[in-house]
């Protein structure tokens, strides 16, 4: 399998690398005809690995993660003669409860505990954040480690169980709307009016990359905003470009934004 060939429409570098490794467990199954799995990989990510994968012979794949519209997901590669139904899950799901009545818990607190206890990002999926609990969806090479080892978040004590899918609970995130008015869908422009910041200082976190649009790095300020699409400014959290909604007088657009709460 030549895979700088398979992946040379790639040019981020950390998506190459990324692409490359997994590639090489498509390339075990091959060779091997045994079953492997990918790291949780975000939608940019699989879309561009899920591209490749459809042009290999003799290999089939799923995307495997409890929740219907999963952000993180992984990856499972079989020899295409195994039936799907046959397949193990690579993932556990972990139940954290605890007393949070006085200690309200984040997402990112919940990752924050994780990361602390040397758990690489890449093999943790969604996090799926309630008021009385949450669901960690990690990969089944961890989920036991994490569930003897997590005891305490951000000061409160908690405990943490493996459960089964049927028990799983999906979270709906919670957004604001907002409508902005801005001169174009450039990338600058829409964000600033997004984040209550200045253009200039859009242009700068662009190029210290900390602007994604749909997980993708965007490193120019001139990349124009789709509707639907998903921005993430690290520090200043995430929105939805839902949508254009009209046009004022002197030729600039209203549109809606959900800031995802």
């Amino acid at each position: 399998m030549d895979k700088e060939k398979l992946t040379s429409f790639i040019k981020n570098v950390e998506l190459k690398k990324t692409i490359i490794k997994n590639l090489s467990k498509a390339e075990g199954v091959i060779d091997n005809y045994d079953i492997r799995n990918t790291d949780f990989m975000n939608p940019f990510e699989k879309k561009n690995f899920i591209s490749i994968l459809k042009g290999l012979d003799s290999i089939g794949f799923r995307e495997c993660s409890p929740s219907a519209m999963p952000e993180r997901s992984i990856i499972q590669i079989f020899p295409e003669y195994i039936a799907e139904e046959s397949l193990e899950k690579p993932y556990d799901i972990i139940k954290i409860s605890g007393n949070f009545k006085f200690n309200k818990l984040s997402h990112r607190d919940y990752l924050g505990a994780l990361l602390a206890l040397g758990i690489k990002r890449e093999k943790l999926g969604d996090i799926h954040v309630h008021e009385a609990c949450a669901y960690i969806i990690a990969d089944k090479n961890v989920s036991h480690y994490i569930m003897f080892n997590l005891t305490s978040i951000n000061k409160a004590s908690i405990t943490a169980k493996i459960i089964d899918e049927d028990d799983f609970e999906e979270s709906i995130p919670n957004y604001q709307e907002k409508i902005i008015t801005t001169s174009s869908r450039r990338a600058d422009a829409v964000v600033s009016e997004i984040f209550n910041l200045s253009r200039a200082k859009i242009q700068e976190y662009i190029l210290k990359e900390r602007l994604y649009v749909d997980f993708e790095l965007f490193t120019t300020n001139s990349r124009e905003i789709k509707d639907g699409s998903l921005i993430s400014l690290k520090g200043y959290g995430r929105a939805i470009f839902d949508e254009v909604i009209s046009e004022t007088k002197k030729g600039r657009m209203r549109a809606r934004v959900k800031k995802v709460l």
